[in-house]
């Protein structure tokens, strides 16, 4: 899901940032990702379920402003609630991967894990540029309904798992 960043450079040239300040902007960005260095304290005051929702709720509700927002600040803010709420779900994505897994085949099942991933990031990545040739607005918005579904397949995730606990 690294359409963020592929995201970047539109949005800042439509919003009239000027391309020598990319560097800086992307600086910036990254600096969100430090963000996920606390993440542990979070997930001990909020249940990884509740946390994980409400991180991909945020990244569904700014994109989505992202499609009607045209002030360079605002877009700069909300590609930081992006960054740093990704990479917020990325050290929970792995917590929940090497809990769910109990065999002796842990590396090989990993490895699945990360191919599975990186397929489904490739075609992601694929949608969003084809929808980008149409117009930034319809990949912002393909970015916001691919996080819908991603959302649907985490609560569904969690459901399946609170089951087998429970029997």
């Amino acid at each position: 899901m690294h359409y963020v960043f592929f995201l970047n450079q539109p949005i800042y040239l439509r919003s009239g940032i000027d391309i020598k300040y990319f560097g800086i902007l992307t600086a910036i960005m990254q600096m969100s990702c430090l963000l996920a260095a606390k993440a542990y304290k979070l997930n001990r005051k909020v249940e990884t379920k509740n946390l994980y929702t409400i991180l991909i709720l945020m990244i569904i509700g700014v994109n989505i402003l992202l499609i009607y927002i045209r002030n360079w600040l605002l877009v700069i803010a909300m590609i930081f609630i992006i960054e740093g709420a990704f990479a917020i779900t990325q050290p929970l994505s792995n917590t929940i991967q090497n809990e769910s897994i109990d065999t002796f085949n842990r590396a090989t099942i990993l490895s699945v894990y990360a191919m599975i991933g990186n397929i489904i990031g490739g075609l992601s990545n694929l949608v969003i540029g084809r929808a980008s040739d149409v117009s930034l607005e319809k990949a912002i918005g393909v970015c916001g309904v691919l996080s819908i579904l991603g959302l649907v397949l985490i609560l569904f995730f969690f459901y399946k798992r609170k089951k087998q606990i429970s029997k």
